[in-house]
C-alpha cells in the first residue's frame, strides 16, 4: 500500500510540449485504460454501498392527505346539519433506525474485499497508465535519437561529397590521381545508404507513435522531429 508511484504526469518533467501532447493524446484514446478506469470507478461504487452496510440505517417516510367531508350521504337532514363541513387534513410521519452488530464479522469481511478490490483497481489503472506514457515517451525518445544520427549522416554525406568533387577538381588540375578520385567517390554511396536506413527507421518509429495513440499512419508523419536543444 505505501508503494512509490512515479507522478502522475512525470513525462511534463522534460519540458518538451510535443512530447506531453503526444502522451496525453495516448491517454486519452486508450480503450484499455477506459477499461480500467471503468472498473475503478465500479469498485469504488461497491466500496461505498458495502462501507453502507456497517453504519446504522434509518428510513423516514411522511404522508400527507386532504379530504372533502360528505354531509349528504346516509344521513337524515337533520343530522346533516351537524356533520363538520369543509376539508379534513391527515399527515403521517414515520422514522426506522437500525444497526446490525455484526457479531460474525461478515460486513467487515465484505468490506474488507471491496477495499482490496478498489485498490487493485487503482493499481491496474496507474500501472496501465505507466505502461502507455513509458511506451509513447521511449518512442519519442527513439525518434530523438535518429533525428540527431540522421542530422550527423546528413552532414558526413555533405562532406564526403564535397570532398569528392574537391577531388576531381585536383585531378583535373593534375594534382591529385585518379585512385584518390575514386577512393573519394566509393565513401559517398555508402554514407547516402546510411542516410536512407535512417529515413527508413525514422519513418517507422513515427507509425509505431501513432500507433501507440490509437490513430492511423498519416498522423506520425505530422509529427515533427524532435531535437535534444
Amino acid at each position: 500500500p505505501n508503494a512509490d508511484w512515479p507522478s502522475d504526469r512525470w513525462w511534463d518533467a522534460y519540458g518538451d510540449p510535443q512530447l506531453s501532447g503526444l502522451v496525453d493524446d495516448a491517454l486519452k484514446g486508450s480503450p484499455t485504460l477506459a477499461q480500467a478506469e471503468a472498473r475503478l470507478r465500479s469498485a469504488a461504487a461497491q466500496t461505498l454501498q458495502t462501507r453502507a452496510t456497517s453504519l446504522p440505517q434509518v428510513d423516514a417516510s411522511g404522508q400527507v392527505s386532504e379530504a372533502e367531508q360528505s354531509r349528504i350521504e346516509g344521513f337524515p337532514p337533520f343530522i346533516q346539519q351537524l356533520l363538520p363541513k369543509g376539508y379534513l387534513d391527515n399527515g403521517r410521519l414515520a422514522l426506522d433506525a437500525s444497526y446490525d452488530l455484526d457479531l460474525f464479522g461478515k460486513n467487515h469481511a465484505a468490506l474488507a474485499a471491496a477495499v482490496s478490490e478498489e485498490a487493485a483497481a487503482r493499481a491496474d489503472l496507474a500501472e496501465a497508465r505507466l505502461t502507455l506514457s513509458t511506451a509513447v515517451a521511449e518512442a519519442y525518445a527513439d525518434l530523438m535519437r535518429l533525428g540527431a544520427e540522421r542530422q550527423a549522416a546528413a552532414e558526413s554525406l555533405r562532406n564526403r561529397t564535397e570532398t569528392s568533387q574537391l577531388t576531381a577538381e585536383r585531378v583535373a588540375n593534375g594534382l591529385d590521381t585518379r585512385a584518390e578520385l575514386k577512393q573519394a567517390e566509393a565513401a559517398t554511396p555508402a554514407s547516402q545508404a546510411e542516410v536512407e536506413a535512417l529515413d527508413e527507421q525514422i519513418l517507422l518509429t513515427r507509425h509505431r507513435i501513432a500507433a501507440l495513440l490509437g490513430a492511423g499512419p498519416a498522423l506520425g508523419l505530422t509529427i515533427p522531429l524532435p531535437t535534444a536543444e
